[in-house]
């Protein structure tokens, strides 16, 4: 007769033929571990093996084929879709999401949802896989920090980059306001510094304000570092010109649109179904969004054919 342990025992070596042989010897896959603190079920240890080998994924496969509970809890609260995203396992947050359609936004006991977890390990293929499905961006854990908060206390670029192209606004924090503006202020000063134009530009559409752009050029400009010809040209821009009335109306349209969701409804969805005139969605720049979109839900149908 097996047991719990025989069973998350193997799934934490990657055993396929062990689990096979317990599970039709009757073994329970929702039975959690006996030992440790976590109490993790079958489905979440497997979140922790190699998501690029087949052996993984087989894995998973047997186990929801016989019964794992996607939405189980471990002692913290939290659910299998936690410990992908936190493990970066693209492929069980996918099935997990796509196929089971489990709440993307389901927090554990310290308030973190799956966003949190993978902005706090770095995860970006997780992060950007979130966001594109509808996760809510702005919800606070019980320390009152949002997933943007993390990644800007961590100084995350590319994780604070995604996180911006996906609606979050900077000057919105519902958290850490004081802290958020002196690390932003930072970002803003390594974006100069490394002459990164393209995300100091993402940085002003997302809501910073010309005075954070204005005290971290002068502070170039006092400590004598050298910042290219184009970075000069885009702060003088960002600076003295003021939001066109275009880029001010499609960034706060963008940002409802993309606010547009209901508990384990697909984003994709709610595009597909929008009937805007040709004009409006030039005019949002909602193409690359909609090709995006529709392809991962038409990846969803044939996976469920």
């Amino acid at each position: 007769m097996s047991t719990p342990a025989d069973i998350c025992e193997a799934v934490s070596k990657g055993d396929l033929q062990g689990l096979l042989r317990l599970v039709l010897a009757g073994g329970d896959v929702n039975k959690a571990e006996e030992q440790g603190i976590y109490c993790n079920s079958p489905l979440h240890l497997a979140s922790e093996l190699d998501a690029g080998k087949e052996n993984s994924r087989d894995i998973i496969q047997v186990l929801l084929e016989n019964g794992a509970d996607a939405n189980k809890e471990n002692r913290f609260q939290q659910t299998p879709l936690h410990l992908a995203c936190q493990h970066g396992h693209l492929y069980l947050a996918t099935v997990l999401v796509e196929q089971l359609r489990v709440d993307l936004n389901a927090p554990d006991c310290g308030g973190l949802t799956p966003l949190m977890h993978a902005v706090y390990r770095g995860r970006l293929e997780i992060v950007d896989f979130l966001t594109k499905r509808g996760c809510d961006l702005e919800i606070l854990d019980n320390e009152a920090s949002s997933a943007l908060d993390m990644a800007v206390l961590n100084q995350q670029q590319d994780v604070i980059t995604l996180l911006l192209k996906a609606g979050c606004e900077l000057e919105k924090s519902k958290g850490h306001v004081y802290s958020r503006s002196h690390y932003v202020n930072s970002y803003i000063y390594s974006l100069i510094n490394q002459n990164d134009v393209r995300n100091v530009k993402l940085l002003y559409d997302s809501g910073c304000s010309k005075k954070e752009f204005y005290l971290q050029g002068s502070i170039h400009e006092s400590n004598e570092i050298g910042i290219s010809v184009e970075m000069r040209e885009a702060l003088r821009s960002i600076i003295f010109q003021p939001r066109t009335l275009k880029n001010a109306c499609r960034r706060v349209l963008r940002g409802s649109l993309a606010r547009v969701k209901k508990k384990n409804e697909f984003l994709g969805s709610k595009f597909s179904n929008l009937s805007l005139p040709r004009s409006l969605t030039s005019y949002l720049a909602l193409d690359e969004y909609r090709h995006e979109l529709q392809d991962a839900l038409s990846q969803t149908r044939d996976q469920n054919i």
